[in-house]
């Protein structure tokens, strides 16, 4: 059974608490199953998903995600966000 608790908490431990204004999350139940609707909104800087490697910067190109390299992820934040 999914909750709003445990995602919360998944998203906020991975992207940091200060991103919790950006996100919302929703419960429904389609066809006896519970699924979750999650809004986020554009952050006003960059975010680093935490893993057991190190911190990442991700974006959605299309319908994929891709990690960027070094290199990228200055040139993305450099265009990004340029103040």
């Amino acid at each position: 059974m999914l909750t709003k608790n445990f995602l919360t908490t998944l998203l906020l431990d991975n992207f940091g608490k200060g991103t919790s204004a950006l996100i919302a999350i929703s419960i429904h139940e389609l066809e006896g199953k519970d699924v979750a609707k999650i809004t986020a909104k554009p952050s006003p800087r960059p975010l680093f998903v935490k893993d057991d490697k190190g911190e990442h910067i991700y974006i959605r190109a299309g319908n994929s995600t891709r990690l960027l390299s070094t290199k990228e992820a200055l040139d993305y934040c450099r265009i990004r966000w340029p103040n």
